[in-house]
Order: C-alpha cells, then structure tokens, then sequence
C-alpha cells in the first residue's frame, strides 16, 4: 500500500506521489514540474518544527551538491508565502564558499552543450527558470554571499564566460556594479542591465525568474553564441 505521511517522517523522497500528498496540484512546484526538478541532486521533501515542537511545516530541500558533496541547502516552502521568507537556508560559512545552486547539475549541462558560458542570477528559482530552456545558470543565493571561493569554483570548473543578470531592482543594481570587479578580470563579462531594460518596457521590474520568454530567447542566443568556445 502507500506511504502514509506520518508526523515522525522527516523526510520524503522527492517524486510525484509525495508531491500529491502534499498538496502539490498538477505535478509541479510553484510552476516546476516534478518530472524535471527530480533530475536535481539530493532533492527531496524535509519537514521543520518550530522550536517548541507544536507545528510543523514540509519544504522542498533544495541542496548545493558541489563536486559531489552536499555543502548546504535551502528549504524551500512548498506554496508561495503571503509574508515572510520563501526560503530558510542552512546557517554557517558554507554559503560564502559553496552557496552556487544548483552546481553539479549546471556543471553537466556545460558539458554536454560543450558551453563554456554560465549564467549568474540570484535566486533559486531564478535558475530554475534558465536551465528549463537550457541555459547554464546559478544561483549565487543572495547578493551578500558573494566571494572570491565562488569565482575560484568556476574557474575550476571551466568557466570562461560569464553573463551576470541580477534582479531587476536596487539590491540587483547594486550588486551587479560590486560583483563586476570580481569578474572582470577572470571571465569574459557581459551585463544585463534588468532594471534598464524593464524601465524601457514600462514595467516596475523584471527577474529572470518571470522576465518574457522574449527575453529569456534572447539571453539563450546570446549564451549559445560562443558554444564550443
């Protein structure tokens, strides 16, 4: 028979059965389809108590695999929240080292288009939308945890081009201007200006996680056009 979703579960293997379970409608989350978030690596459902232990809530884990390693993670709740955060990353240094998500899987995606150019956005979901159409992208998980132990991961990895596109609002402004110095000189650079461009389409602002197909079309061009480089 089924699994029975017990309150001393902790966790639960990512698929679509338990996505059922859990409320999750039409086989996604928040507009992902289970089939293709299961290709991630060590994903899967993760339930938190709050301190006292009286409530509980179930997340999607969203880990950092780097290398093969689980470095870190972000819990991530199943339906968008009306306030309060959407995700609850694990504490500690690993972020300003590892936090680059969704590594391992971008890294296979480079080297099977034979790309040498990586996408950098901030937010999960935010990759998640450029790997859907193919488009090497990471997370680097918040505009403060940027460092020089990323950029050396990417050079390791083989990175030769990078295209930074931030969100398009003060905080993506101006960690795009702080993080172009760190790129510059190590990366053949390009810089959408969001921002600019939804100021230009009269709009208030514009993520990669919900900018028009138009432009996510455009941004693929732009990456594909150094394929094999």
């Amino acid at each position: 028979g089924e699994e029975e979703i017990d309150d001393d579960v902790m966790e639960l293997p990512f698929n679509e059965r338990n996505a059922a379970k859990l409320g999750l409608k039409d086989n996604e989350w928040r507009g992902f389809p289970i089939e293709f978030l299961a290709d991630l690596d060590n994903i899967r459902f993760r339930k938190r108590w709050n301190k006292a232990r009286t409530r509980s809530r179930w997340y999607l884990r969203l880990p950092v695999v780097v290398n093969g390693v689980e470095r870190g993670y972000a819990d991530a709740q199943l339906f968008k929240p009306d306030e309060g955060p959407s995700y609850l990353n694990k504490k500690g240094a690993w972020s300003k080292k590892f936090a680059l998500f969704p590594f391992d899987y971008t890294m296979r995606l480079m080297q099977e288009t034979k790309l040498r150019t990586l996408v950098l956005v901030e937010g999960q979901r935010d990759a998640l939308r450029l790997l859907r159409y193919g488009i090497p992208a990471l997370a680097i998980t918040g505009t403060n945890s940027w460092s020089r132990f990323k950029i050396r991961l990417l050079e390791l990895a083989g990175v030769k081009r990078v295209i930074l596109c931030m969100d398009g609002d003060v905080a993506g402004e101006l960690a795009t201007e702080s993080m172009i110095p760190t790129l510059e000189n190590g990366f053949r650079l390009h810089v959408i200006r969001l921002w600019v461009i939804a100021k230009k389409m009269d709009k208030k602002k514009i993520d990669p996680g919900d900018m028009p197909t138009g432009l996510v079309r455009r941004l693929k061009k732009l990456v594909y056009k150094d394929q094999g480089d």
